[in-house]
């Protein structure tokens, strides 16, 4: 049986710098938008809030090529969504931003985030079923 880790092998002998979430990226959260405010101002802009799928269409954006989100509150609570473009940020999705594009790559961020959740999901289902 050898003494070498996984990760050791994975890595075979190369330099990594490892850093938190916090160290390569802002989080911050959208702008409050209401169905209401949709219906009085439909548009061509998705707008990504509390689910997978667009909450509706209006005619103004406040996201543009910030495509990593994080759903905070309702049925995808923990969901990671990706939407390129322009878009209307909801204040129920958070945006998980790179500061610095040469430490690592936005779609290897998002894939890395959405295996940590389903992760943290199928932890969360055991826990409820060992109860």
């Amino acid at each position: 049986m050898s003494n070498v880790s996984f990760m050791d092998k994975l890595l075979d002998g190369v330099e990594v710098e490892w850093k938190t979430l916090g160290e390569v990226t802002n989080i911050k959260t959208g702008q409050s938008v209401s169905k209401q405010v949709i219906s009085k101002k439909p548009g061509e802009y998705p707008v990504i809030n509390s689910g997978r799928e667009p909450l509706g269409f209006i005619d103004e954006w406040n996201t543009n090529n910030d495509p990593i989100g994080v759903t905070t509150r309702g049925a995808g609570v923990g969901s990671i969504t990706w939407q390129e473009g322009k878009y209307f940020r909801g204040n129920l999705n958070y945006s998980v931003s790179i500061k610095d594009a040469s430490l690592v790559s936005t779609r290897y961020l998002y894939h890395l985030c959405l295996k940590c959740s389903l992760l943290f999901n199928r932890y969360q289902h055991l826990l409820e079923f060992l109860r």
